[in-house]
């Protein structure tokens, strides 16, 4: 389910690299998505419960299940540091498990 759950999502946020190019400011968040997306397999398999909740908070993307979720945080690679629309590269780092 999970794997399902993440393929069409997956599928929705992608675009091709000429499209990406000339994305508006407000779609870079999709972008940003997209990259932590790319760590589903590793972020699943650190939560127990199906993913139910996938939010943006204090600068990082939360995969939650449950009582827990697992953060994950983009560093924009290219640019100074400031993200252009459309422009460079995200990368994510995956973050250790948290429960409440």
């Amino acid at each position: 389910m999970r794997i399902l759950f993440a393929g069409c999502l997956l599928g929705a946020i992608l675009v091709s690299s000429e499209s990406v190019a000339m994305m508006a400011p407000k779609f870079e968040r999709a972008r940003e998505l997209a990259t932590a997306i790319e760590h589903l397999q590793e972020i699943s398999s650190m939560l127990q419960d199906p993913i139910d909740k996938i939010e943006y908070v204090d600068g990082a993307f939360r995969f939650s299940a449950g009582k827990c979720f697992v953060p994950v945080t983009l560093k924009y690679l290219s640019g100074g540091g400031t993200a252009p629309p459309g422009g460079g590269t995200w990368s994510a780092t995956v973050g250790k498990l948290q429960c409440h």
